[in-house]
């Protein structure tokens, strides 16, 4: 990147390079990118039986256990969120990262952990689970529920987080109940056994969406990686800067949007752990988070996660050497060949590919255009968390720039009537009505009226319709 300075002060024991405008400006446009991406909304209001459940999976030598909450990377801090606000109808789960065993008899294990990811397995295992047993207690308490899951990893644990979602796409949801389980001294699975019951949900039919803060693959390249169909969307952001030769950046989606823009890989400016926004000089990790937020606040028509405040101070804009940390003996040669970061494509085992057991090692599985097609998917900003205007007015609809058009509206239809039934036009345009764009249009005229009138303001509601009748089909990790 052209506007990298020379080295400046030490940050978190290695040399950081201050970033110019070029810097932030990746991540603007990797926001204004993400209007355009085509989100599934998974969890709306006036569907009571959906349930929304967050797999989260922590980097390498990242734990909210172990660390103090400054260093948090972007996976714990956004778990933290949602276990600190309790929305409705959400819950998450959490694993740490590969390298985070503690006590000196497990140094060995942990080295051995840290390069090759032995422990991939139990994570991806004791990570599943979670997702059973939150399953298992909203589908006690509604028989209808429809659990829907966003995974979200940072490192290895976005391997995991791709990896849990083939799980869950290949076993379905499976009732945690008589199941045997042994665990370790860190509380990860390394044996379990289910009963014989009935699956909660069967293989394929959750709709499933991740987020990825820049995936590395280093050591568990034997493992299954490939997002499965039923991953509606992708949001991977990618560490440009990041010179580590063992770092290379694993590509689960095509850098900038792919299928329909329903997925999207954002190259930004930073290191690895920049992206995952685990230093003290966090400007460009805020600047990531707030793309994980703004993600995430639209699978829902409710935020439910909160962005944090960019900060003012140019100082904070740096890019990390990473290759410094372990007393400079990471190798680099790749970066300093070409100035352009290393990436891998294969996301399963070769040896799948050679028996031809599956198509192609080096993509992601196609969407599920059957599963896709029950879900609404819309573009622009998310909701923001509602707040006091002038004149008690709460603006939810976001920029009018990204409101949907005619052409837009039109384009739900043929869905409408293949997923609904009935009038299609009417079940949209309903929906429409029932939007915040509505909203915001129908307190913008009765404003204008009052003021035309010189009347105290009233705000009339949006028209209503009957709601659509539903359709049918845990604790964090020490």
């Amino acid at each position: 990147m052209g506007s990298v300075h020379n080295s400046q002060p030490r940050d978190s024991g290695v040399d950081i390079e201050i970033v110019g405008a070029e810097g932030p400006e990746s991540y603007r446009s990797a926001e204004e990118a993400l209007t355009q991406l085509r989100i599934p909304v998974l969890l709306r209001e006036d569907r009571p039986h959906e349930r929304l459940y967050v797999a989260t999976m922590d980097g390498t030598g990242n734990s909210m256990f172990d660390d103090e909450p400054e260093k948090w990377s972007a996976v714990a801090k956004l778990y933290d969120q949602i276990e600190e606000r309790k929305p409705a109808r959400i819950a998450a789960g959490y694993v740490e990262g590969t390298y985070t065993q503690n006590g000196l008899l497990k140094k060995p294990e942990k080295l051995w952990d840290g390069r090759f990811g032995h422990t991939f397995d139990e994570r991806v295992e004791t990570a599943y689970l979670q997702l059973c047993e939150q399953a298992k207690k909203w589908l006690d308490e509604d028989t209808r529920g429809q659990i829907r899951i966003a995974g979200v990893g940072f490192s290895r644990g976005g391997e995991g987080i791709a990896a849990l979602e083939r799980m869950v796409h290949e076993r379905g949801i499976r009732d945690p109940v008589g199941v045997k389980v042994e665990r370790d001294a860190e509380n990860l699975i390394v044996s379990i056994q289910y009963a014989d019951r009935p699956l909660l949900v069967e293989p394929g039919r959750t709709p499933q969406v991740a987020l990825l803060f820049d995936p590395v693959s280093t050591g568990v390249e034997e493992h299954d990686r490939r997002l499965p169909p039923s991953t509606l969307s992708t949001l991977q952001i990618t560490a440009q800067h990041e010179r580590r030769d063992l770092f290379p950046s694993s590509q689960h989606v095509s850098p900038g949007f792919s299928e329909d823009h329903r997925n999207y890989n954002a190259w930004v400016a930073g290191c690895h752990s920049d992206i995952g926004d685990t230093y003290q000089r966090n400007g460009l990790g805020t600047l990531s988070f707030n793309l994980g937020v703004e993600f995430l606040n639209r699978l829902s028509d409710q935020p439910y996660v909160e962005k944090r405040s960019v900060p003012d101070d140019p100082a904070q804009f740096v890019i990390h050497r990473s290759d410094q940390h372990m007393g400079g003996l990471y190798g680099t040669r790749g970066y300093d060949r070409d100035g352009v970061r290393d990436h891998v494509d294969t996301l399963a085992p070769e040896q799948l590919c050679r028996r031809s057991v599956v198509d192609d090692c080096n993509r992601k599985e196609p969407i599920d255009e059957a599963l896709d097609a029950r879900v609404e998917r819309r573009t622009g900003a998310s909701l923001q968390a509602p707040g006091k205007a002038e004149g008690g007015h709460v603006d939810m609809a976001g920029d009018r720039a990204t409101w949907p058009g005619l052409n837009e509206i039109v384009e739900q239809v043929p869905r409408a009537g293949a997923t609904n039934g009935g009038d299609p036009m009417a079940a949209v345009v309903s929906e429409y009505l029932r939007g915040p764009w509505a909203r915001q249009f129908h307190a913008d005229v009765a404003r204008e009226l009052a003021a035309r009138e010189e009347q105290p303001l009233h705000v009339a509601p949006p028209p209503t319709s009957p709601a659509e009748p539903a359709r049918e089909p845990p604790a964090p990790v020490r």
